[in-house]
């Protein structure tokens, strides 16, 4: 799977950061993408791509090489409060 994402976060001194990336895997559940900075287990973020916008929070965070691989928990879609 190749597109291309951007990851949005707050660091731990509450700057807003991004960082350009790659989808690695999507799934209901979660996704893992490629990135050049590590986030930290816990944090949530942003995923954005021309497919989607995916909330959700860091699971996983392994160095590969000189990239970051993450695993994300999705959040669960809002419902609709029927107003």
């Amino acid at each position: 799977m190749m597109v291309r994402i951007e990851a949005l976060w707050q660091d731990e001194a509450g700057t807003q950061r991004s960082s350009a990336g790659k989808l690695e895997d999507l799934s209901n559940g979660g996704l893992s993408i490629r990135i050049k900075d590590p986030i930290g287990v816990g944090s949530k973020l942003t995923v954005r791509s021309h497919i989607g916008n995916f909330p959700g929070t860091v699971m996983q965070c392994r160095q590969v090489g000189r990239d970051y691989v993450l695993g994300i928990k999705r959040d669960a879609p809002q419902e609709p409060d029927g107003k």
